[in-house]
């Protein structure tokens, strides 16, 4: 990957903004930062900090881009450019630094920016020039005031020259961008308007003093800025979009995550199909996708996982990266409804109502392709394929790494290629993942303590639970299968707070075999109560529950409704272990 880097004056990085030769690509996200956040900016830029380099990208014309925020345009930040200027730089790191500076510098955006040069004044006139460093580092945030330019106020200087300097509010944008009103003359016409005295005259002791302290102003503050270097690197055009994708994640790893789809909906962009704007349709459209509407954009991915798939057949980052702008947009109905019959598919299947109980999200994908295939439908030999291999996935393990290859790698086992066929034309081409079992006695054992809630075996189990038909613990006796994901909570049949007064702790107390799905509303019902006294009662349970309802959720009633001892406790799981490995097996034969 070639790049280059350099120092460059602060001065010259804004002009460049300002001049539209500096842009944001459509795969960054909003500017977002705060007022709060801009003045600390300001102050660590007055002070002469470093505030870190900024990374940027050769115009590739792949991706379009859009003017830093705060241009005062028809539509501002909005207005999409597809740049022809070949000298164009795309920010990758530092566009919310860049977008702050340049409305704080430039007087862009909805707020301006000061400083309180009469408070200054009072500030720094007793003291030494020893002392200066230490005032300036103690009061520079409290110097620097913010108004919002919208704002009508008597007190609001917004862009009136008079009332800011009848206020002593230095515009920190005539730094850079002050033309004719340059800071110089700014601080000129106030420290002569300031020093008159009832006369109207000069008052030679009060303007040495005010002519001290411009000096210093313009010395410790303003030089500050006109002097500052800031680092620059620049990346070659030529460097790959699975480079770009990979350098941006790692540099914004503690901030929004990019993903393939904010790249990707850079690049239709130009093609006037809007990703971000066709997914919201896809949620209006299709309820069921609201339970998986996270921050990581796993709908979003999922279908143009599924796009690479039918496209390509791979979901690799760098063969999605590649994907044309045409393929996408010929391929975006047909993957948003393969997506969503997928996800009906395994809520009906496998029990699984949302993101939160979806034991790899990653399979997604390749289930999409497989459930929507001709040699799927009306096949019931080839629907208990599918079954056996989602199961022997989940409690395997399998896709717990390198999830983008085992999606292309299973598409071929079971749909087979031009050349070759798969399971689905032949019942001995079986899946090594699915022929391979030697993993159940591992599982077996580790059941006691399983109690990592993000594990797929552990979601796998609780889908076990809604599909058996299990109900709530509340009188409505409503099925988990019924409820919104939002309104289930994992509850802990023997509570934690009870199983501690008993000694119990760690994973004795959160494996799986204590755990199952209830209502939100149950489970503040219960709180610390011990099943025996919950199961009885009346305002929680209404009528009993009955044998047979216990049973939907692999529990004994003997377990639940005699008093409690360790060893019962011991035996309450024991017999839990044994019922859902034999739901297991099942699945598995």
């Amino acid at each position: 990957m070639a790049h280059s880097s350099k120092n460059i004056s602060l001065s010259e990085y804004l002009k460049e903004v300002d001049q539209k030769n500096i842009l944001v690509p459509q795969f960054q996200r909003n500017f977002v930062w705060s007022k709060g956040q801009m003045v600390k900016l300001a102050a660590s830029l007055l002070k002469g900090y470093p505030i870190g380099s900024f990374l940027l990208m050769q115009e590739t014309g792949m991706y379009s881009s859009r003017y830093i925020t705060g241009f005062e345009t028809e539509n501002d930040d909005v207005v999409v450019q597809n740049s022809n200027n070949s000298n164009a730089l795309l920010i990758l790191d530092g566009q919310q630094r860049t977008t702050s500076i340049y409305q704080i510098f430039y007087g862009k955006g909805e707020w301006r920016f000061y400083i309180n040069f009469k408070q200054f004044i009072e500030d720094v006139k007793d003291v030494k020039s020893e002392g200066l460093s230490g005032i300036i580092e103690d009061n520079i945030e409290d110097w620097i005031s913010v108004f919002k330019l919208e704002d009508i106020s008597s007190r609001n200087p917004g862009n009136n020259p008079d009332l800011q300097r009848a206020l002593g509010l230095f515009p920190l944008d005539i730094i850079f961008n002050g033309g004719d009103q340059g800071y110089s003359t700014w601080l000129d016409n106030y420290c002569m308007s300031n020093a008159l005295n009832a006369n109207k005259q000069i008052d030679p002791e009060k303007f040495s003093l005010l002519s001290r302290c411009k000096e210093i102003f313009i010395k410790r503050l303003v030089e500050s800025l006109t002097s500052y270097q800031a680092s620059e690197i620049v990346i070659d055009k030529n460097t790959s979009p699975n480079i770009i994708c990979t350098i941006f994640e790692t540099i914004n790893s503690t901030g929004q995550p990019l993903t393939v789809l904010d790249l990707l909906n850079a690049k239709c962009f130009a093609h006037k199909f809007f990703l971000r704007n066709e997914l919201e349709d896809a949620y209006a459209k299709y309820e069921i996708f609201s339970n998986y509407n996270d921050k990581n954009d796993s709908i979003g991915l999922a279908i143009v996982r599924t796009i690479g798939l039918l496209c390509k057949k791979s979901c690799k980052k760098s063969d999605l990266l590649n994907l044309t702008a045409i393929e996408i947009k010929d391929n975006w109905d047909k993957a948003v409804e393969y997506t969503k019959y997928a996800l009906e598919y395994i809520k009906v299947n496998y029990g699984v109502l949302g993101i939160q109980y979806f034991p790899y999200k990653d399979m997604l994908p390749v289930i999409a392709i497989i459930v929507n295939s001709d040699k799927f439908k009306d096949s019931p030999n080839n629907k208990r394929k599918l079954d056996k291999w989602y199961w022997s996935v989940v409690f395997s393990g399998y896709y717990d790494n390198a999830t983008e290859t085992k999606n292309g790698r299973t598409l071929k086992e079971f749909l087979g290629t031009e050349k070759d066929k798969g399971w689905f034309d032949d019942d001995a081409l079986v899946p090594e993942v699915v022929a391979n079992q030697a993993y159940l006695g591992d599982l077996y054992n580790s059941l006691d303590n399983l109690s990592a809630t993000r594990s797929a075996q552990y979601k796998a189990i609780l889908n076990l639970y809604t599909l058996n038909g299990a109900k709530d613990f509340y009188k409505t006796r409503a099925t988990i299968y019924s409820m919104k994901e939002r309104d289930i909570e994992d509850h802990h049949i023997f509570p934690r707070k009870f199983l501690s007064l008993n000694g119990l702790k760690g994973n004795s107390v959160n494996t799986i075999l204590n755990r199952t799905l209830i209502s939100k509303v149950a489970n503040e019902k219960i709180k610390d109560a011990q099943p025996k006294t919950y199961f009885n009662d009346i305002d929680t349970m209404g009528t009993p529950y009955a044998k047979a309802e216990y049973r939907l959720h692999y529990l004994d009633d003997k377990f639940l409704n005699s008093d409690f001892s360790l060893g019962m406790y011991e035996e309450f799981k024991q017999r839990r272990k044994e019922d859902i490995m034999k739901t297991i097996k099942s699945k598995l034969s």
